[in-house]
């Protein structure tokens, strides 16, 4: 399993058109909302390369999106209770 994270540039008073329509994507696991360089990070699960720039072409034609930045997790540890 490829797993990434998604960040996005968007215009300003979108958040909440895009944040509704991100989830219904294929492959999308989560959205966040976050503050600083990106308004968005949007985590993806997927199988293949190609499902990922199938997931990434998707985004970046979303209207409110300015910009997107994808970044491969190559290896992730968690702090699990």
């Amino acid at each position: 399993m490829i797993h990434a994270y998604v960040f996005a540039r968007l215009k300003p008073g979108t958040s909440e058109s895009v944040m509704e329509k991100i989830p219904s994507i294929t492959y999308v696991q989560s959205v966040s909302i976050v503050s600083g360089a990106y308004d968005m990070v949007v985590r993806v699960s997927v199988s293949h390369l190609e499902q990922l720039h199938d997931v990434t072409s998707t985004i970046h034609i979303l209207p409110g999106i300015l910009k997107t930045s994808t970044q491969i997790i190559e290896k992730e540890f968690s702090n699990a209770s």
